[in-house]
């Protein structure tokens, strides 16, 4: 036996967020993560610390925000075979997804790719969470269709501007750049940086909207151009039955790309289709 001891560097980011920690067992398994039976050993919290014996075989250990979002939340270390004890520290980091947990120095083979396909245009993934989470019931309880014309405003989020209406506000959740809801829409807007990814400078928008769709495995969504912006389209039903439509829409800047996706009720789509489309057009940069 030997003792693992994780810490969790105390930083202003996502400070408030818990990391479980899980480590491979295929003998007293509680959840899956990425194909790997894992058990719970604890929570850190900010500035924390974590220690238990494991055995000598190599088994990889995971740092999730929760078991919701445990496929792309956060990250993994592969502790190779040994009696050593071992020391591993790590923290929340900005990354294009949010603030994800990342270990230090990991070299564990395949790493990077694993970071990229979750924190670059994987957060998609928390779409059907997001919804089923925080707006299933709230949605289209009267909203942009009474009997009023919404005022126009204007919402910005690290240089990019969008006109929606006074019926928006602005949200606050981990996976995305910014959020606006309203009772009968959501826009959720994520920013993807060059310098985040090797070789993300040199996709075009289709490109990138393609590589989006490849990387969230969304078999049936339907790649297009919506009033002249590359972006792609698909539906998807919760747990409970309730079919939602997602529109995304794709842009390029000088240093990132940005992915603005609309979500309403599947049912109701058509009758905002050329008001989303009017927001998506109403998006601009670097003012």
């Amino acid at each position: 036996m030997r003792q693992l001891t994780v810490r969790r560097r105390k930083v202003f980011n996502a400070f408030a967020a818990k990391a479980r920690v899980y480590i491979e067992d295929p003998y007293h398994p509680e959840i899956t993560i990425e194909g790997t039976p894992c058990r719970k050993l604890g929570d850190l919290k900010n500035g924390g610390e974590l220690s238990v014996l494991i055995g000598d075989e190599s088994v990889r250990l995971f740092v999730i925000a929760d078991k919701l979002t445990k496929s792309y939340s956060g990250d993994y270390y592969q502790i190779p075979e040994g009696s050593d004890d071992i020391v591993l520290t790590g923290q929340y980091q900005m990354t294009p997804g949010g603030n994800l947990f990342r270990f230090d120095d990991n070299d564990t083979p395949g790493i990077q790719t694993h970071r990229k396909k979750r924190t670059v245009v994987a957060t998609i993934l928390l779409v059907a969470a997001l919804i089923i989470g925080l707006c299933a019931g709230r949605l289209f309880s009267g909203g942009l269709f009474r009997n009023r014309a919404p005022k126009p405003e204007d919402f910005t989020s690290n240089g990019m501007t969008i006109t929606l209406t006074k019926d928006f506000t602005e949200d606050n959740v981990m996976g995305f750049t910014s959020i606006y809801r309203s009772k009968d829409v959501y826009a959720l807007a994520l920013r993807e940086a060059f310098l985040e990814a090797e070789g993300l400078k040199e996709l075009s928008l289709e490109e990138y909207r393609d590589l989006l769709m490849e990387v969230n495995e969304l078999a049936d969504a339907r790649a297009d151009t919506f009033d002249g912006i590359p972006g792609f389209e698909y539906d998807y039903e919760d747990e409970d039955g309730n079919a939602y439509h997602d529109r995304t829409f794709v842009y390029r800047t000088d240093d990132s790309f940005w992915m603005i996706q609309f979500i309403t009720f599947r049912e109701a789509f058509s009758q905002y289709e050329a008001t989303v489309n009017g927001w998506a057009k109403s998006v601009r940069f670097g003012q």
